[in-house]
Parts: C-alpha cells; structure tokens; sequence
C-alpha cells in the first residue's frame, strides 16, 4: 500500500487539490443560491422571468 501511494503521489495530491476546488466552487454557488444571487445573472432587466425570479419577490415585500 506504501508503495502505490509513494508511486502516485503526485497525481494524488493533484487529485486532491481540484477536489478541493471544484468544492469550494459548488459552496461559493450554493452561497450565493441562498441569496438569491445568481453567478450567470447579470440582472432582471432583461430576463423574460423576472417577474417570476426569488429577487423580485424580495422588492415586492419592501
């Protein structure tokens, strides 16, 4: 088993180093999915739902 991992350990720690990022990207979406911002929105001018979308609901309330 020590031989494999010291055979393989450089595609190992690259291995977990793009774990890690694709990770830290999911959270940072899921963040920003909890604040009803979107990262592939550039705003509700232009969207055909926005009347529909969490951010004009929000307005509404206010």
């Amino acid at each position: 088993m020590i031989e494999f991992i010291q055979a393989n350990l450089g595609t190992i720690l690259v291995s977990l180093l793009l774990l890690a990022v694709v990770l830290l990207i999911i959270r940072y979406m899921l963040m920003q999915k909890r604040r009803n911002k979107s990262p592939f929105c550039s705003g509700c001018s232009g969207c055909a739902l926005s009347g529909t979308c969490g951010a004009s609901k929000e307005s509404e309330r206010t």
